[in-house]
């Protein structure tokens, strides 16, 4: 999140007519609910006024921030967060490491519907991809995250999501046909097979992924999206996927693993049809994307489409690869 971009924020507010907005935000005050880091919204004859807690007839809404509460920006010189659900992941420069306390205070002073502020303290690294954090204020590391008005239950501290890739995760959707057979290499907490599940006429889609917390994720935010068309397998993609595809193999692969996707490369060769498609989330700079294009192609693989996505550090970018199984290669 760009705090430049969101003069609004979404938080708990209660709706009350007009005429009664005074009495009520006095009251609100007394009891300490009254949030005064967003502003009033007026819609009709109602107002909306924000409050800092989920209580009786509550509802989450986007209201302005009030510009008399100094940004993070303004403050500290920090511009961008990352918001999952309800805890905020940020990275501090070491020359503010002395101040990320009061940072993180000022955080959820900021937005009140945060319950806990995360410091970065490596980049995700490791087989599962899990980025180190410290605690620097508030408490708890689950949560439940919302976009496109889809939910995903994680711990920050133990599986690899990301806010930032919600683009992508839609865009990967207008890919799809309708009865396709797709199958998603570590697949992690479910997001891209609910997304596909969702929001395409796919058929069934499998989800593989090796970390077993990641998976009961998975399995819970199943439950959550009420997604019926969905097969989640806890495993490893190179013991389970020679498995599957004895019976029948697939229209679509797609493998968001950037750093590693690249190896699997036969394996998703084997695991598609003739003509199928396969979808790879690389990062890495314009050198190592040409490499990893020439791999793809020597694989067996037709590219149909790159683009280029976010910067995630001085000279490297997340890509996206669109191919395609040649049929001679069979």
């Amino acid at each position: 999140m760009d705090e430049d971009d969101s003069p609004s924020i979404f938080g708990f507010a209660i709706r009350t007519s007009k005429c009664k907005a005074e009495q009520t935000i006095e009251q609100l005050k007394k009891q300490g609910l009254y949030d005064n880091t967003r502003l009033l919204l007026s819609e009709g004859d109602s107002l909306w006024i924000p409050i800092k807690k989920k209580i009786k007839n509550v509802q989450r809404k986007k209201l302005p921030v009030n510009p008399s509460s100094p940004s993070l920006r303004e403050k500290f010189g920090i511009r961008a967060f990352d918001i999952i659900g309800d805890i905020i992941v940020i990275f501090i420069p070491d020359e503010l490491e002395g101040q990320k306390f009061e940072i993180g205070s000022h955080l959820l002073n900021l937005y009140p519907h945060i319950t806990a502020v995360y410091k970065e303290t490596s980049h995700a690294k490791g087989k599962f991809r899990v980025q180190s954090k410290e605690l620097i204020a508030g408490q708890g590391s689950e949560t439940i995250h919302r976009e496109h008005g889809l939910k995903f239950k994680l711990d920050v501290n133990q599986v690899f999501f990301s806010p930032r890739q919600v683009t992508e995760r839609m865009k990967l959707t207008k890919q799809v046909k309708k009865g396709d057979h797709i199958c998603v290499f570590f697949s992690g907490i479910a997001a891209i097979p609910i997304y596909l599940s969702k929001f395409t006429q796919a058929d069934t889609i499998i989800g593989i992924e090796l970390n077993s917390l990641a998976h009961h994720y998975a399995v819970e935010n199943l439950r959550l999206n009420d997604v019926k068309n969905v097969q989640l397998i806890n495993g490893d993609v190179s013991k389970v996927v020679p498995d599957l595809i004895h019976d029948k193999k697939f229209d679509l692969v797609i493998m968001p693993l950037p750093k590693n996707a690249p190896n699997f490369l036969s394996l998703a060769k084997e695991a598609l049809v003739a003509n199928g498609h396969l979808i790879i989330l690389i990062v890495g700079s314009q050198s190592k994307i040409d490499n990893k294009l020439a791999q793809l192609k020597t694989a067996g693989f037709s590219i149909q489409k790159v683009e280029k996505e976010r910067p995630i550090a001085p000279k490297e970018w997340r890509y996206t690869i669109y191919a395609k199984r040649n049929s001679s290669q069979f």
